[in-house]
């Protein structure tokens, strides 16, 4: 299922040099191993990454559906 933040890159770091690996949320829910430019390779555990950003779209969602009742629109 899409989330609503799955275009939004997050900063995943790497242990061997220090560096911010930027990947789109959606590559990291369904491909979780990441290769830094120094090559390392970094693994993210998806199923926690999938189940809070689950959580970010509910609530997200939520507030969105609140919001509506008052004519107003939150954009993301």
């Amino acid at each position: 299922m899409p989330g609503l933040l799955d275009d939004e890159l997050m900063d995943v770091p790497c242990e061997a040099c220090g560096r911010d690996v930027k990947v789109r949320m959606d590559k990291l829910r369904t491909s979780p191993t990441v290769t830094c430019a120094c090559g390392q390779q970094i693994k993210v555990d998806a199923s926690q990454l999938d189940g809070e950003m689950r959580k970010v779209d509910d609530a997200l969602k939520g507030l969105d559906d609140a919001t509506g009742d008052m004519n107003m629109t939150i954009k993301i």
